[in-house]
């Protein structure tokens, strides 16, 4: 599980750590950093697995603008069976030169070295921490985004998976393809790739889509199945119809935006919860009401707290998503004008002192708080 996130300069995040736990609830008003933690979280994806330019990923415009320091830091930690480990990445820039490079890159087990890369010097080291080979390297690439798998380096290799697997979405259904020219392992951000990501999970992961279709029958009203169909380039299409009665096969493309946003998340669930993997969503909630969005939250509390697998990060001002998690589970961003994010665990003695002023008294939900501008405002 990813326990801990810190960030330092970039954007409004200013020597921010956000400390998580199985499932996490950003909220606070607009503007309060909540995206950027997910920008950050696609970032270092991006270069660490997407092997994606380091200009494109850090641009200059991404330094917190008050700020004058040249350095940016980021922190992805994660703690398995083996023990903690860490991903450690400082940015530096030169905005004169309009050059952007890595100053320093770690990889960390339980403070102890998996990989160092240092002013464009890296060192390797085994499984045992012993020091393995050292070369130079290109300073404006990721240079453990190119490490090479061998018998001593599992950890690393491992470490560098799991942060593969991990979903980072903001679902654009407008943008959701049906047709898929070949098997993507890894989702883009709006989803536009999806059906191309389906065709890859249906290959590497038969099993869990067999599963799939077996819970979204009974998730999703009328949902039959999934098919691909083509040689080369293959089309998404998907089958509604009663079970013993008539049927029909869709694109798609050609379903609304909220059927094809509800099939994602279901199929992001399962993913996350049967594979383990970490989930991060923006606003997961948008173009869906409230009778599609409740069960499937449940579902995803429900499923990673009973079975202690899998990860969910949400982005939300959705009633039902706060009132379900903000208690136990949610954290508070907000910020000043020009000033850094600040970032607090909601607490039950803060909603009790927010709530004790109305005439309601103690029957104000969370929610009902957080509309009224009474909670941390």
């Amino acid at each position: 599980m990813i326990t801990k996130l810190y960030v330092d300069n970039f954007r409004t995040l200013t020597n921010f750590e956000l400390v998580l736990k199985p499932i996490t609830l950003l909220l606070g008003p607009n503007a309060g950093g909540k995206s950027s933690v997910l920008e950050v979280v696609r970032a270092l994806q991006d270069l660490v697995v997407g092997k994606r330019n380091l200009p494109e990923l850090f641009p200059a415009n991404t330094l917190t603008r008050w700020d004058k320091r040249n350095v940016q830091t980021f922190e992805l930690s994660e703690r398995r069976e083996e023990g903690d480990f860490r991903y450690r990445l400082e940015v530096e820039h030169n905005p004169n030169q309009r050059l952007v490079r890595i100053r320093n890159e770690q990889v960390t087990l339980n403070g102890q070295p998996l990989f160092r890369s240092q002013m464009g010097e890296v060192h390797l080291y085994r499984d045992n921490f012993s020091p393995g080979p050292s070369f130079s390297f290109d300073w404006t690439q990721s240079a453990f985004a190119t490490l090479a798998e061998r018998p001593d380096n599992q950890h690393a290799i491992g470490f560098r998976s799991r942060l593969a697997n991990m979903l980072v979405a903001k679902l654009n259904p407008a943008r959701m393809a049906a047709e898929a020219d070949s098997e993507d392992s890894r989702l883009n951000l709006d989803l536009s790739n999806f059906a191309a990501w389906y065709r890859w999970l249906s290959q590497e992961h038969q099993g869990l889509a067999f599963e799939l279709t077996r819970r979204l029958r009974d998730d999703l009203e009328g949902f039959r199945s999934f098919a691909l169909r083509g040689e080369e380039r293959k089309t998404l299409y998907v089958e509604f119809g009663e079970e013993n009665g008539p049927r029909n096969w869709y694109r798609f493309d050609e379903l609304s935006d909220g059927q094809r946003v509800l099939i994602a998340l279901h199929v992001l669930k399962e993913v996350a919860v049967r594979l383990g993997w970490s989930l991060w969503l923006d606003e997961p909630e948008n173009f869906l009401g409230l009778r599609e969005i409740q069960p499937w939250l449940r579902d995803l509390h429900d499923s990673i707290s009973d079975a202690a697998i899998g990860q969910a990060v949400l982005i939300s001002h959705h009633p039902v998503l706060i009132n379900l998690l903000a208690k136990s589970n949610g954290f508070w961003l907000d910020r000043k004008p020009e000033q850094p994010t600040r970032i607090k665990p909601i607490e039950v003695a803060d909603l009790e002192v927010a709530g004790a002023g109305g005439s309601e008294g103690g029957s104000l939900t969370v929610a009902d708080l957080v509309e009224r501008g009474w909670l941390y405002e």
